[in-house]
């Protein structure tokens, strides 16, 4: 018999299910959305076809600007008066508003650009060859790739005095000098699609098919903080003071406040909202942006998403598992809950719900068994709904 031995941090989390109200930002910019970007008191949005559209009031109006001839935009970048598109044929820029439009990396032969970044005094490109510099803001752009073992790059960000970037289908690397020198850190990844990428302060956050990870250390460990996440292809990713709104594919938008492991869905206000794929967030000052593919651009006060922490604390001894960690069995109790139970499930570490109790089976001291014989070590959460309360709390089985 195996002896294992376990130096457990239990995460226990509890939230009053509190739900974010949305608003169709304005009638005239119906339809899908999938780059955002601000700069100073401009917010530029553009839809992946050839639309342009840029607000000056905090989406309250919307001007369309004249786009350059192609099929499709696939990048925007914005620095004081110039607008840097990436599309299917190169990257354009403008000084006008739109008015007129001129290519900007004049010495490619060709280059379909997916992302675009501007940190500093550099521009940077994401192309089917990796990534693209231009130091100097002139018409000769060069490829910046040593270190760099894939192409592909989808994703740009910069945070902490690196450049990350991020290839769909093969990982992610950053650099710390510009781009000179790219370092991978795809291990802990697994082998599954980036869908998403956001940097706030030193954490790392990367969007998979399968969930979401955290890295506090530039990607040498990552943390699957999916947990109970029902919808787990992530398609955007937004952060604002630690807390973190993911948009996910045909599941509508979820939070997860600061200092809980409890995803909550946010998608009160748009008409079938949980079964809508999200195509882009942005946080600008107070406000959260979200695109609805085919619905248009909604936006919400971020306060309401991030509420409900103190009430969590609140009712945090009211679910408790026992023996922690388990070998055969546990006992679910729960005490506390002032209305009656609705559900009561156990999911495993990929957010798969294995067992869903009959709540008629709880007992008058509320605690039911369950037995953990034919589950294999590894980490599980006890979901309880309960009225307008929903609580989770992670227990261990060791074999």
């Amino acid at each position: 018999m195996k002896r294992i031995i376990l130096l457990i941090a239990l995460v226990i989390s509890l939230s009053q299910m509190a739900y974010s109200e949305w608003k169709l930002a304005s009638e005239a910019v119906k339809g899908s959305w999938n780059n955002f970007v601000t700069n100073d008191n401009n917010f530029y949005m553009t839809n992946g076809g050839t639309k342009l559209y840029r607000s000056t009031d905090n989406g309250v109006t919307w001007l369309a600007l004249k786009t350059p001839s192609v099929n499709y935009i696939e990048a925007i970048g914005v620095d004081g008066e110039y607008i840097y598109l990436g599309t299917n044929r190169f990257t354009h820029i403008s000084s006008n508003n739109g008015n007129t439009w001129t290519r900007a990396n004049v010495n490619l032969l060709a280059a379909e650009i997916f992302s675009l970044l501007i940190d500093g005094n550099n521009i940077y490109e994401g192309c089917a060859l990796g990534v693209l510099i231009n130091k100097n803001r002139d018409t000769l752009w060069s490829f910046t790739n040593d270190g760099m073992i894939w192409g592909d790059i989808k994703f740009l960000k910069s945070g902490g005095g690196k450049i990350y970037a991020g290839s769909k289908s093969n990982g992610i690397c950053y650099s710390t000098n510009d781009g000179a020198k790219w370092i991978d850190v795809t291990k802990g990844l697994g082998n599954d699609s980036l869908t998403a990428l956001e940097v706030s302060d030193n954490k790392l956050y990367v969007g998979t098919r399968n969930g979401i990870y955290l890295s506090t250390n530039d990607g040498t460990t990552w943390t699957d903080i999916s947990y109970a996440l029902t919808k787990r292809y992530i398609t955007a990713i937004a952060v604002k003071d630690n807390n973190v709104v993911i948009g996910t594919k045909l599941g509508g938008i979820f939070s997860l406040t600061e200092n809980t492991s409890v995803w909550k869905e946010c998608n009160d206000g748009v008409l079938n909202g949980s079964n809508i794929t999200i195509s882009a967030l942005l946080v600008v000052g107070d406000t959260l942006f979200g695109g609805y593919a085919g619905w248009g651009l909604y936006k919400s006060g971020v306060n309401e998403w991030i509420t409900g922490v103190e009430d969590q604390r609140t009712i945090e001894s009211g679910l408790d598992i026992y023996p922690n960690p388990a070998i055969d069995n546990i006992t679910i109790s729960l005490s506390n809950s002032a209305v009656p139970i609705q559900k009561l499930s156990i999911y495993n570490s990929l957010g798969i719900e294995i067992k869903q109790f009959d709540t008629k089976d709880l007992s008058a001291q509320n605690s039911i068994n369950f037995s953990t014989e034919g589950l294999p070590s590894g980490i599980y959460q006890c979901v309880v709904t309960s009225g307008y309360e929903r609580i989770i709390k992670s227990f261990v089985v060791v074999k």
